[in-house]
């Protein structure tokens, strides 16, 4: 598995290290001079996501092989962003996917090894495309997005402990509103994410107690699709902004904490 592992970040670093000034993260967040040296660009964002994939994927009981896969997902899942660049969660569409499904699979013709190819198109299957495959032995498409998902979270975490950035509190809002429920429903299906969301519970809640809030969510919003917050209530985007659809968020948790 170590070497295994290694070879993985050999590749890795061929491929995106070279440009890691260029592919920052949660741009939308930063103001003009600002940076993030947690989770601030792809490369260091994959770094953090194989180590979350490999400690979560060990408590599935997943095999060596499977474990290899998870790894393969966290650290080129964002290959394509080299290319377009990062895109904020709620910007991400599936046509943004086919974009970088195309980029990687020019990409794989510079890569000789037949292993890499096979995983790389992999990730392609899975991250982006979001399909199954009757061999996998495992169900990669939800979990690695609910891996996807905790990495999101570990972030807004970091964010609320050190307030490193002064747009910090949009980007933890938008993050518990986009990312907790989706987690809750996941660790039904997961150990591992049940295991992961018990064990951070008390950052969580002092998060959405200190934090999650109706007029920093719309500020958050507004940063993202540039327009006025009232506006996303009746719009295509579908998106909720009232003090009720965040009490519901908040009573889901605090039922979920009542359960586990």
């Amino acid at each position: 598995m170590k070497r295994m592992i290694r070879s993985i970040r050999t590749l890795h670093y061929c491929l995106i290290c070279w440009k890691t000034l260029e592919s920052k993260r949660w741009e939308i967040y930063l103001e003009p001079e600002e940076c993030l040296a947690y989770d601030g660009d792809i490369y260091h964002h994959s770094e953090l996501m194989e180590k979350l994939a490999i400690k979560l994927g060990r408590e599935e009981a997943v095999t060596r092989d499977q474990l290899a896969t998870l790894a393969w997902l966290a650290r080129f899942h964002d290959l394509g962003e080299l290319h377009f660049g990062d895109k904020t969660f709620n910007l991400k569409s599936e046509e943004d996917d086919l974009k970088e499904t195309a980029y990687i699979d020019k990409l794989l013709e510079q890569i000789q090894s037949e292993y890499a190819k096979e995983k790389l198109n992999q990730v392609v299957r899975i991250a982006l495309l979001k399909k199954s495959d009757d061999n996998d032995g495992f169900d990669f498409v939800n979990y690695f997005n609910a891996v996807e998902r905790a990495g999101y979270l570990n972030t807004a975490l970091h964010m609320h402990e050190y307030a490193p950035i002064i747009n910090y509190r949009l980007l933890i809002n938008n993050v518990l509103y986009n990312q907790l429920d989706h987690l809750i429903n996941s660790s039904r299906a997961f150990p591992s994410i049940r295991h992961y969301l018990s064990k951070n519970s008390g950052e969580i809640e002092d998060a959405i107690r200190k934090q999650f809030h109706e007029n920093l969510l719309a500020s958050g919003f507004k940063r993202i699709y540039g327009t006025d917050s009232r506006y996303l209530l009746s719009n295509e985007y579908g998106i909720d902004l009232s003090k009720n659809a965040l009490d519901n968020k908040r009573t889901n948790w605090l039922n979920y904490l009542s359960q586990i």
